[in-house]
């Protein structure tokens, strides 16, 4: 316990110390995400995903960066990123059996990056930068919209989704930044690739209204964000 308190103590001290060199710059922004998705055969009595079509989504992004250096900085953060994708696959419903069906989720997905990010010279108040790391994925919250192919709801409701064989994410991404010494904030803009190392599980509704099994890839996301910087 005194060890636990000893620990919390000097995190604190130190995280007080970094703050008081004024080397923290704060970033809050928007992002539209361009998804794109391959299905592929997956275990038990799932046998593809037909005709699958992923749509792009919003999210937000709230990032802490500590200047080591005026160009080199470590860069942390959360960001929620909303997909969706639909595609014809078959599935087990108590009330009508086994069947294929049109499935349409809506996917929230959350990430924690850890980033090094390069900064070039200011150019009358604009700063280029280049980023790139490694981010932690989960998924806070994911619901779908069932069909029949001929038309009509079968059901919907939260699913049970997560993340199947790896939960990190690659990321490279280059920005623009502008910033208002005086006003002491600015505007950014970045766009980001994020390679997926895992799958997306996606097994039924939560209350058993429908039963299924399937492995969704989830290749890559494209980011576009803007936002603000103080």
């Amino acid at each position: 316990m005194k060890k636990t308190f000893s620990t919390l103590i000097l995190t604190f001290s130190f995280i007080t110390f970094l703050i008081g060199q004024n080397k923290f710059e704060t970033k809050i922004g928007v992002s539209y995400n361009f998804a794109f998705y391959n299905g592929y055969p997956s275990a038990n009595y799932s046998l593809y995903l037909e005709n699958p079509a992923s749509k792009d989504g919003f999210g937000m992004t709230i990032k802490e960066e500590y200047f080591f250096l005026t160009f080199l900085s470590l860069q942390t953060g959360l960001e929620l990123i909303n997909t969706k994708i639909a595609f014809n696959e078959y599935t087990l419903s108590h009330n009508f059996g086994t069947a294929k069906y049109r499935h349409n989720l809506d996917i929230y997905e959350l990430q924690i990056p850890l980033n090094i990010k390069f900064t070039s010279q200011n150019f009358k108040n604009f700063k280029g930068y280049l980023y790139g790391g490694i981010a932690y994925r989960t998924l806070p919250y994911a619901s779908a919209k069932v069909s029949y192919l001929s038309g009509g709801q079968l059901g919907s409701g939260n699913i049970d989704a997560r993340i199947e064989n790896n939960k990190f994410s690659p990321n490279l991404g280059l920005g623009i930044d502008y910033f208002n010494k005086e006003k002491k904030i600015g505007l950014f803009g970045e766009v980001c690739i994020k390679y997926l190392l895992g799958d997306y599980f996606y097994g039924g509704q939560k209350k058993y209204e429908w039963i299924t099994d399937a492995l969704i890839d989830n290749e890559r996301f494209v980011s576009i964000v803007l936002g603000v910087k103080f």
